[in-house]
């Protein structure tokens, strides 16, 4: 059985805010063009195994998730060139970057909401930033199995969040760190995410 075309459809609809995330997730246009081909390709060839329970939306991030950190594994990091942003910034429509901060937004919330601060600290280095285990072990002063093991129940906790279902962000600590959170992503400063990470 293959995936449908009215399934083939609703997952490419999703090609733009993929790209976005994998490009910020992998930092460079390039890696991030290939990245978003290989889950389209993993999603259109699963797409049989697709029973609806989750959004397309969580299942298609959850495949960019996993093609994110196999591309991470196999290369070393590198800074994201401006020019990058630059060529971006004049690609993506205004509605197509309103989508990406919306889903940001929604990403951040459950992230802020749903996990415990030592489990959001490892899902942000390991998932966001791709540090490698022993990297986030020595800036939190923990053991690495301890890392992996925090990584593997906030992925099982996201996992059951359906982002847009999360009410309102009413508490003022909740309120800052998304805020503190979003002003990072939005101006690429790295180093104001490992900070708060470090300091929450």
């Amino acid at each position: 059985m293959t995936t449908t075309p009215q399934l083939a459809d609703r997952i490419a609809a999703h090609r733009s805010e993929l790209k976005a995330y994998c490009r910020r997730r992998l930092g460079c246009q390039f890696d991030a063009e290939d990245a978003v081909q290989e889950v389209l390709l993993r999603a259109w060839r699963g797409g049989a195994r697709f029973e609806g329970r989750a959004p397309l939306r969580s299942w298609l991030y959850r495949i960019a998730n996993n093609v994110c950190v196999d591309a991470a594994n196999g290369r070393a990091r590198r800074p994201v060139p401006v020019d990058e942003f630059e060529e971006d910034a004049v690609e993506a429509s205004p509605t197509d970057l309103a989508l990406a901060r919306e889903n940001l937004r929604l990403a951040l919330i459950a992230v802020v909401q749903t996990l415990p601060r030592r489990q959001r600290e490892v899902l942000l280095l390991r998932d966001v930033l791709g540090w490698r285990a022993n990297e986030v072990a020595a800036l939190l002063g923990i053991s690495p199995i301890a890392v992996n093991s925090a990584l593997q129940r906030a992925r099982a906790s996201l996992d059951c969040v359906d982002p847009e279902r999360l009410p309102p962000v009413v508490d003022t600590h909740q309120q800052g760190l998304l805020a503190g959170y979003l002003a990072a992503f939005e101006t690429d400063d790295i180093d104001a995410l490992v900070r708060s990470c470090a300091a929450a």
